[in-house]
């Protein structure tokens, strides 16, 4: 669901030389995943804590005038992280029809600009407006994260309170 193509851990094999793989490939009896799996995985935790995270890293890389890693500023970087891709895809079957849904999406759109736009003050020598910009980016992402978990705990307090009232 995070986009990743690599799986860690013992799940399929141990760790193996690459020459090992063919032969393994040839003997390797699928698994019965779905004991694994549920329904659906919240990972929405996760990547709210990695969004703040990354905000944090930001801001105090704008603070102290470092540098900061170019994919975070790319055009489509919104497309591209974890939680834009969670929005996109999970979120938006969940909660696409939802007008404050809309307004999340907006909202993370605008994140990242102003992220490019701090960016953009910050090296034409405007440190106040970059740093100004860079605290408009943390009260938009605070208030981000918040929509989103009351978005998420409206519904699952609903879904508790129908499924507590079914007999």
């Amino acid at each position: 669901k995070m986009g990743c193509g690599h799986l860690q851990g013992y799940l399929f094999a141990k760790p193996m030389p690459g020459e090992d793989i063919p032969l393994w490939l040839r003997q390797f009896k699928n698994l019965n995943l779905s004991v694994l799996s549920h329904a659906s995985i919240d990972i929405l935790p996760t990547l709210l804590e990695g969004h703040g995270q990354r905000t944090e890293n930001f801001l105090l890389a704008m603070r102290e005038q470092k540098s900061i890693p170019q994919h975070v500023l790319e055009q489509d970087a919104e497309e591209k992280c974890h939680l834009g891709r969670w929005l996109k895809g999970d979120g938006s079957l969940r909660f696409g029809e939802q007008s404050e849904f809309l307004q999340i999406l907006q909202r993370h759109e605008k994140i990242h600009h102003l992220a490019r736009q701090a960016k953009l003050a910050l090296d034409n020598g405007d440190v106040a407006n970059a740093l100004y910009l860079g605290s408009v980016l943390e009260c938009e992402n605070n208030k981000m994260i918040k929509e989103l978990r009351n978005l998420v705990y409206d519904e699952e307090s609903a879904l508790s309170c129908s499924h507590g009232t079914q007999h």
